[in-house]
């Protein structure tokens, strides 16, 4: 099993592995220890150590797959979902004012809205980017809804994509699918 010791070098037992060349005039490994350089390479080409040996083999051998058009519709169901976590809790705009729309947010707003509901007369202080406005029930109603409306709107754009990454048939068709 490799390792790295306390200078950066791949070990294993008792002997250590450089990954480039070194000035071996300058180099004198702790005793016990052998040191075995990589072998030259060329362009294109990397040292791997191996059964006891440095071989010479082409970099492209040693580099990832190409995924699968599963593993990419998977990857960019991901990437959609984080498109729509980030417009979700990024806010919405309400009659000129921005209202956040973060988890946080979400929940005060909705607890605010119930206690509206329970007693249209309810007013409250809310601190906004602004300052604190005093609002009213059927205002905290109307941005309850707002807000609702606008984050179901998200889940909703995201919901569609998905549809259309499982229906995409080539590479290139799930490359395509965009959040905006």
């Amino acid at each position: 099993m490799y390792r790295f010791d306390s200078l950066g070098r791949f070990v294993e037992e008792d002997t250590i592995f450089s990954d480039s060349p070194v000035d071996l005039s300058r180099f004198t490994p702790p005793k016990g220890h052998t040191f075995v350089p990589p072998p030259a390479t060329k362009e294109g080409e990397v040292a791997v150590w191996g059964d006891g040996a440095w071989r010479v083999a082409k970099r492209s051998e040693f580099e990832p797959p190409e995924p699968t058009l599963d593993e990419l519709k998977a990857m960019k169901k991901a990437e959609i979902a984080q498109a729509r976590y980030e417009a979700e809790t990024g806010g919405v705009d309400f009659h000129g004012v921005r209202i956040a729309t973060d988890d946080r947010s979400q929940s005060k707003i909705a607890g605010a809205a119930l206690k509206a509901m329970q007693d249209p007369t309810y007013t409250c202080w809310w601190k906004g980017d602004s300052g604190w406005v005093q609002l009213d029930a059927p205002t905290i109603l109307a941005i309850a809804d707002a807000v609702r409306t606008y984050v179901q709107s998200c889940f909703d754009r995201e919901m569609e994509l998905d549809i259309d990454i499982d229906m995409a048939e080539t590479a290139e068709a799930v490359s395509a699918i965009r959040w905006g």
